[in-house]
C-alpha cells in the first residue's frame, strides 16, 4: 500500500498515464512530467526504475503500508469510489485531512471501529483492534503529517496504490 507524489495531475488517468512506462523509458518519462509540470523534479516525483518495486509506479513514494487494512479500507471507501482495484487514485488534500483525523481519534480499542473499521481479506493481515492496529494508526498520522507538511497541492498530486 503506497502513497506517491507526482507532478500536478487533473485525472487518474494522468497518474497512469504517468506512471506506466516500462524501465528503459525514463527519459521519456521526464519529459512527460516536464510536459504536465514545468517545475518538474525528477528527484522529487520520480522512483527511477532500478528502484521500482514491485511494478513499475514511478511516483516518488512518500507512504507505505503493509497489511493496514483498516487504511486500504478507508482508501477504498473515500478514495476510489468502493471499487477495490489495484490501480493509482488521486487523493487530495482534503482526503488526506480526513484520514489523518480518523487516525487521530481511532485511539480507543472499544470505539476504533466506527471511525476506522478493519476488514478480511486474502494477505489483509488481522482484524483485531490490537497493537497493530494502533502501530498502523500512529504510523499514519506521521505519514500523513509529512505528506501535508512537504507536499505543494498547487504544483504536486498525491496518488494511493494497492498490490495484494
Amino acid at each position: 500500500m503506497y502513497l506517491k507524489r507526482l507532478p500536478k495531475v487533473e485525472t487518474n488517468e494522468q497518474v497512469d498515464e504517468l506512471i506506466s512506462f516500462e524501465s528503459g523509458d525514463v527519459d521519456r518519462l521526464v519529459e512527460h512530467g516536464k510536459r504536465l509540470n514545468e517545475n518538474f523534479d525528477v528527484e522529487r516525483h520520480l522512483t527511477l526504475p532500478e528502484d521500482w518495486f514491485p511494478y513499475g509506479w514511478a511516483g516518488k513514494e512518500v507512504g507505505y503500508w503493509r497489511k493496514a487494512n483498516h487504511i486500504h479500507r478507508w482508501f477504498v471507501e473515500n478514495v476510489q469510489g468502493g471499487m477495490d482495484e489495484c490501480v493509482p487514485h488521486i487523493v487530495t488534500k482534503e482526503k488526506i485531512e480526513e484520514l489523518l483525523d480518523a487516525a487521530k481519534s481511532a485511539t480507543n480499542p472499544r470505539t476504533a471501529g466506527e471511525v476506522l473499521p478493519t476488514q478480511s481479506g486474502f494477505f489483509f493481515g488481522g482484524t483485531d483492534y490490537d497493537d497493530y492496529y494502533f502501530e498502523d494508526n500512529k504510523n499514519t498520522v506521521k505519514i500523513l503529517e509529512e505528506v501535508l507538511a512537504d507536499t505543494d497541492f498547487e504544483k504536486e498530486s498525491i496518488f494511493y496504490v494497492s498490490s495484494w
